[in-house]
């Protein structure tokens, strides 16, 4: 059983802690936004949803997971920003396909969450 995982575009280690899950990026990658720099974190128990996209000839495959937003001054009434977000996810080409299955069976396990298929 792997703890990390590494996707590249955007370069992204995924880490798999007791109890959370880190998407570290690299500071200096000027593909990614600003916002998913650095680590990104989220508790297993504050996961709600996994999705996930096997990589098809056009298109790469992806991996996300649904987990409530960080509150901002601009919601409204306290409310949280939207559910999916980019920051908890990676992209992955058919090459990474076997790490990405092992990674969402491992989310699956430690969230009690199945992924659901991307429309």
């Amino acid at each position: 059983m792997n703890n990390e995982y590494q996707f590249k575009n955007p370069d992204t280690t995924v880490i798999l802690e007791p109890d959370r899950v880190i998407f570290r990026r690299r500071l200096v990658d000027p593909t990614i936004n600003v916002h998913m720099r650095g680590d990104s974190v989220v508790l297993y128990s504050d996961v709600t949803g996994i999705r996930w996209q096997e990589p098809t000839f056009g298109s790469p495959g992806f991996l996300q997971l649904s987990a409530p937003g960080q509150k901002t001054p601009s919601a409204w009434f306290g409310l949280v920003d939207a559910m999916d977000q980019p920051q908890f996810g990676v992209t992955f080409n058919k090459k990474k396909l076997a790490e990405a299955e092992e990674l969402k069976k491992q989310l699956e396990t430690r969230t009690g969450q199945k992924a659901a298929a991307s429309e």
